[in-house]
């Protein structure tokens, strides 16, 4: 069996078709199969490059069986990759990075998300022609507020556990003006430990946290906090400091 250099052009040859001299003069001619394997005692022995370079192939990869764990892994990536981008996915997707301790890669999740629709309302519709002109739609979703005290608090914990201190009092503070006010888990998070070791966080929290008997007032004002009812709330007016 030799190599087909040189062969003319044969309707009923499939191997002739759109063949040309550039074809004919890449092709590198073979000895007969025979002869080159003569010398080969086991076949099986011979690896895909081996087998390449014989029959005149040199350089073609044999396609590999992917195994299920691989199989499983390329779907999943499929199906990230098919998946609508949003601030929630993102913030998930940081939230997991975050558990397993990849705080770069978490913070910029969280970054990211900033700039990505959301469950807010739609306020703005587009137009085709600026400043005005035929609705184009609508503009996507804004960000909730819940999604905008989520992005910022996490980026806070993320700044603290990269030791970006000053960094992490800002996201803390957007987070307290977006109307984060779990004050009680603010002071014991550990995740922000770094940033209540720091002078400037009881002045941010000095700005936002309730205090006295006005701070009570206020919060039974704007309704009970969670897991606790308003008649709660009032008696807490009468409590000693």
């Amino acid at each position: 069996m030799r190599a087909f250099a040189g062969r003319a052009f044969d309707p009923n040859d499939p191997l002739t078709w759109n063949a040309n001299a550039d074809d004919d003069a890449g092709m590198a001619e073979v000895s007969d199969f025979d002869d080159i394997v003569a010398n080969v005692e086991d076949l099986q022995s011979l690896t895909d490059a081996d087998l390449a370079t014989l029959v005149g192939m040199s350089g073609a990869q044999v396609p590999q069986m992917l195994d299920a764990e691989s199989l499983a892994a390329m779907r999943e990536q499929e199906v990230k990759e098919s998946a609508p981008l949003t601030a929630a996915s993102r913030i998930d997707q940081g939230l997991k990075e975050y558990a397993s301790q990849e705080y770069e890669a978490a913070l910029s999740s969280f970054q990211s998300a900033l700039k990505l629709p959301g469950n807010g309302p739609v306020r703005y519709r587009k137009s085709t022609v600026a400043p005005a002109g035929p609705s184009a739609g609508f503009k996507p979703r804004e960000l909730s507020a819940g999604e905008e005290i989520a992005i910022m608090y996490n980026s806070a914990c993320c700044h603290c556990r990269l030791g970006n201190v000053e960094e992490g009092l800002v996201c803390l503070k957007s987070a307290l003006e977006r109307g984060y006010d779990e004050y009680g888990a603010i002071r014991k998070d550990a995740d922000i430990a770094g940033l209540r070791a720091d002078p400037r966080f009881e002045k941010i929290m000095a700005r936002f946290e309730p205090q006295g008997a006005v701070g009570k007032l206020f919060d039974a004002m704007n309704g009970p906090k969670k897991d606790s009812s308003l008649i709660n709330s009032l008696k807490g007016l009468f409590n000693k400091e």
